[in-house]
């Protein structure tokens, strides 16, 4: 959408998960041939309280961004309050984008850009493969479950206005 300054709000990273979608939004950037600042990183707790904090301290750095990723929605919900108290207004002066897709996600207004996650088709294959090991029967391991976006209105599209 071409966002060049886009701050991060992780979980805890003694969490995997948390880790993982920190590099992935590493990835991200360096796919798109930007750099890695540290400074636009803020570590929470996976809640809204976290979100909230993670988002205060990113705010207090000074730092300019256009765009936020949080690693859950949750941690979304918590920025999103303080970029509102702030009078900042989400997306015309900060893009956020969450990840999770909950249901709620789609009730924020505006409607909460996320990546959706198959949770519950991941629930379903590992519960299938319970029942085919209790039933002593080989089952080949072949499924990918992928993330998508979830496009909503908490992003603004930055090529359209250059």
């Amino acid at each position: 959408m071409g966002h060049k300054e886009i701050a991060c709000i992780t979980g805890p990273l003694d969490k995997s998960d948390a880790r993982g979608r920190l590099q992935g939004y590493r990835k991200a950037l360096e796919e798109a041939g930007l750099e890695y600042n540290e400074s636009l990183v803020s570590e929470a707790g996976f809640t809204e309280e976290t979100g909230v904090s993670a988002m205060k301290k990113l705010l207090k750095r000074g730092c300019d961004f256009s765009a936020i990723f949080a690693s859950n929605d949750h941690m979304a919900f918590g920025a999103f309050e303080v970029l509102r108290s702030e009078g900042i207004s989400v997306p015309e002066d900060v893009s956020l984008v969450g990840f999770d897709n909950i249901l709620f996600a789609r009730y924020l207004t505006p409607g909460l850009t996320t990546i959706n996650f198959p949770i519950e088709q991941m629930s379903i294959e590992a519960v299938q493969l319970t029942i085919q090991k209790l039933n002593k029967n080989k089952r080949d391991v072949n499924f990918k479950l992928s993330p998508s976006l979830v496009t909503r209105n908490s992003v603004q599209n930055l090529l359209n206005t250059l």
